[in-house]
């Protein structure tokens, strides 16, 4: 069920899912505000955004209030932070990017890219990086 819903999101969607997760491990929640300063979009934007996401049960959103993860957004999130991931070890690792360039490299990379593309990536990374002896 959860991969279809992940099927039928949009790539900004998808975004908006990663932030509020991103956001929420470092302060337990997220809110439009904080949403709208990291992605540098409009509040209304955002809400326009979660309320789209919570209709598809992916979040906990109310006004005024702040935002949460549902249960059901967790994969699709996991499968984002993966992707992204991948994209950052290789803009570090091999392109030799700051933590901070590479984070933004994959948030305009990630839904451009697909599995098969991001596993061939990561086997490079690790061709390059961990050299056999």
């Amino acid at each position: 069920m959860e991969q279809n819903k992940a099927e039928i999101l949009s790539k900004t969607q998808k975004i908006y899912l990663l932030t509020v997760h991103e956001l929420t491990l470092s302060h337990g929640h997220a809110h439009i505000i904080a949403i709208a300063k990291t992605l540098n979009v409009s509040m209304p934007s955002v809400i326009e955004a979660m309320r789209k996401l919570e209709s598809k049960n992916l979040v906990h959103y109310g006004k005024r209030k702040y935002i949460t993860l549902q249960p059901a957004a967790m994969s699709i999130v996991f499968g984002c932070e993966e992707r992204t991931q991948v994209i950052e070890n290789f803009a570090r690792k091999v392109l030799s990017y700051s933590s901070h360039d590479s984070k933004l490299l994959a948030r305009k990379l990630f839904h451009h890219v697909d599995d098969t593309f991001c596993s061939r990536l990561s086997k490079h990374i690790n061709t390059i990086t961990c050299p056999k002896k």
